[in-house]
Order: structure tokens, then sequence, then C-alpha cells
């Protein structure tokens, strides 16, 4: 889902490109976010 969605964006044209750069480092850091909120759930959890 992501590759496909990042090669569709970056075909479209440069400009599409620059904005899909900035939008890629925002929606890596909401990742790791929700990555770490993730963790800390199941460490709660006791998994």
């Amino acid at each position: 889902m992501f590759h496909s969605l990042r090669g569709v964006s970056w075909g479209t044209s440069p400009v599409a490109t620059r904005v899909t750069r900035t939008q890629l480092v925002g929606f890596t850091r909401f990742i790791g976010l929700v990555g770490v909120v993730e963790v800390s759930v199941s460490s709660d959890r006791g998994a």
C-alpha cells in the first residue's frame, strides 16, 4: 500500500514530488509515533 501510493504520487509531476516528500517526512514521523503508542499499549497489556 505504502509503496504503491508513493509510486503513484511521484509519477505525476515534479510539483507533486516536492509536496509528497514533505508529506512523506510528516507521514514517517506519524507512523513512528503510532508505533511507539502501539508498543507501549502492548507492553501495558503484558504481552
